[in-house]
């Protein structure tokens, strides 16, 4: 969500942007194409909450004193992205 990341990266043929730092998870899709985005930072650090208030592009916020686990799981004409939390919710 920060406007000076915002790069093209789908014009330059990513299929998903995988971004960690903040203690938090967010999904974003953008674009015609719903392209993807996810910011995770749950994996093992102090967590905290969200600084700002969702874009217009968020599609799924998580943050919790809990953290978390993103699976990917790529096949050669799919891929699965999913996210776990460690307190079973």
């Amino acid at each position: 969500s920060t406007p000076h990341m915002q790069w093209p990266f789908e014009e330059w043929g990513a299929t998903a942007v995988l971004s960690g730092h903040d203690h938090t998870y967010e999904r974003f899709v953008t674009g015609r194409n719903k392209f993807p985005y996810f910011v995770n930072g749950l994996g093992g650090a102090k967590t905290y909450g969200f600084q700002v208030k969702p874009t217009k592009d968020s599609a799924f916020r998580f943050s919790a004193r809990t953290g978390g686990a993103q699976l990917i799981e790529a096949e050669e004409h799919r891929i699965r992205f999913r996210f776990f939390r460690t307190d079973d919710a």
